[in-house]
């Protein structure tokens, strides 16, 4: 009887427990790749992020469309949505209009705040140029997604954006329109 190296025992041994977990993963429907994995994961993200995103009134289809009237002028609710919607040829077409651009809502929100939520630098700049100020204190603190800082009551732009990630450029720019009063 010829004897069997262990080397091969080994090998067979190995092969088995892996088709013996591969029927048995098959079985109980247990995800076996890391792109499997990442589906699973990103799919219920998505979900959890639609629900979070409908809880603070924006559309969950779109990524930060507002769902209701932010502001009493329809002028800068339209020009949120444009921002939300990175559409900078309305932006700029919403803006050749005569509004109020430094108007607050309930919670003392601006657009130029909002934009700088939204991270939408170049409407900001341009926001900036027609008077918007960045000095405006928010009155109450403001509903965001998850993972993001809250900016409380009394934040303005430029109280929070030297603290923020990545933001710093958009205080460098809110600095430049600031009116010193004397």
């Amino acid at each position: 009887m010829r004897k069997v190296p262990i080397v091969l025992k080994i090998a067979l041994l190995l092969f088995a427990a892996i088709v013996l977990g591969g029927v048995w993963c098959w079985f109980l429907d247990v995800p076996t790749s890391f792109a499997m994995l990442r589906e699973i994961y990103e799919s219920a993200e998505a979900r959890s992020i639609e629900k979070q995103r409908e809880a603070i009134g924006l559309d969950p289809r779109q990524w930060q469309t507002p769902t209701k009237e932010i502001f009493q002028q329809e002028t800068l609710n339209r020009l949120c949505v444009a921002i939300a919607n990175v559409d900078s040829k309305e932006v700029d077409n919403l803006l050749s209009n005569k509004s109020d651009f430094n108007e607050a809502n309930e919670n003392g929100l601006t657009v130029l705040f909002f934009a700088y939520m939204e991270g939408d630098f170049p409407s900001f700049v341009k926001l900036l140029e027609k008077g918007a100020k960045p000095d405006i204190p928010l009155s109450k603190e403001l509903r965001v997604l998850p993972g993001r800082v809250a900016p409380q009551k009394g934040d303005t732009i430029l109280s929070v954006a030297p603290h923020t990630y990545g933001r710093f450029r958009y205080f460098e720019q809110a600095s430049k329109h600031l009116e010193i009063s004397k």
